[in-house]
């Protein structure tokens, strides 16, 4: 599995990745996932795959809600 893209990403770049992400994954993602934008485009833009960035914040999700 791929954690870093080889081109970091300009903001445009990691905005329209990121809403394309979104809008391709919208019905399996939770709804407070849109108060991460900032966050989700940092990594964006630091290299990291888009599934890798999202899938990052359901699962601490996940994990804070079992404990």
């Amino acid at each position: 599995m791929t954690t870093k893209n080889t081109n970091t990403l300009t903001r445009t770049q990691a905005k329209k990745v990121m809403w394309e992400y979104y809008r391709d994954n919208k019905t399996s993602l939770p709804k407070w996932i849109r108060e991460c934008r900032e966050e989700i485009l940092e990594g964006l833009m630091g290299g990291e795959t888009v599934e890798l960035v999202f899938d990052s914040f359901v699962e601490n999700e996940e994990l804070s809600t079992a404990a």
